[in-house]
């Protein structure tokens, strides 16, 4: 029985799909490939870090890409670490430590000055007080922060109640919260999970945003842990 040749494949077809191999190559390279595809993976060694002005300083993930700006007027300043879609953002600002001085003195003015909360100080500075006087500082702070993350993010929804932290930089809040990403052209629309965290230190107000693709919250929340509690004033 004759055995029956294959015929070669038109022209136009081999063209298209070397065209279409290429397209895909192209993307690659300029886009990486589709966020969600890989796992981020834990830093497993951290190196020393400060703010631009030299007013706060810390530990970061080693290995991920970091950048720095210094704050308008030269006055505080922003650290960031990249990897992937998981990012850690550390912002000081003047401002809001001004802020939280004058949160004080009205929660002062509310109490009369002679109120005393559970932990010992006076209503509004250290909590709340035996008649309610207002929220502290760091919390009334923490709350203004939240819609600055409503318009950078879509379908953002934090956790209701705000969480004490504390590291040497001063007194802080933190709130867990959801959301879709707005960045990146293959990434868009992917779930992450993340932290908002405000603390008020004597001189700065410090903001911490960290977040990552849910699937990696789990293996990269010790992380976004170890570089919020390793916060504390610096040199300058």
């Amino acid at each position: 029985m004759d055995e029956k040749v294959r015929e070669p494949l038109p022209s136009w077809i081999t063209a298209l799909g070397v065209a279409a191999a290429i397209a895909i190559v192209t993307l690659v390279q300029l886009f990486g490939l589709p966020h969600g595809s890989a796992r981020i993976a834990a830093p497993t060694a951290y190196k020393p870090f400060e703010t631009p002005d030299k007013s706060v300083q810390g530990i970061g993930p080693d290995g991920w890409k970091r950048t720095r700006s210094l704050g308008l007027g030269g006055l505080g300043g922003t650290v960031k670490f990249v990897s992937g879609d998981a990012h850690i953002v550390v912002t000081n600002d003047l401002a809001g430590s001004l802020m939280g001085d004058i949160a004080a003195a009205q929660n002062a003015q509310m109490s009369n000055g002679n109120e005393v909360g559970s932990s010992g100080m006076p209503a509004g500075l250290g909590g709340v007080g035996a008649g309610g006087a207002g929220r502290p500082p760091v919390e009334q702070l923490h709350l203004i922060g939240k819609k600055a993350m409503e318009e950078r993010f879509q379908d953002y929804e934090e956790s209701d109640k705000m969480q004490p932290v504390r590291c040497e930089m001063g007194e802080g809040r933190f709130s867990e919260f959801t959301a879709k990403l707005r960045e990146g052209v293959l990434g868009k629309g992917e779930t992450c999970t993340g932290w908002r965290v405000t603390i008020l230190g004597s001189e700065k107000e410090v903001q911490v945003r960290c977040w990552c693709p849910t699937k990696d919250w789990k293996s990269l929340k010790p992380a976004f842990e170890k570089v919020v509690l390793s916060l504390k004033p610096g040199k300058g």
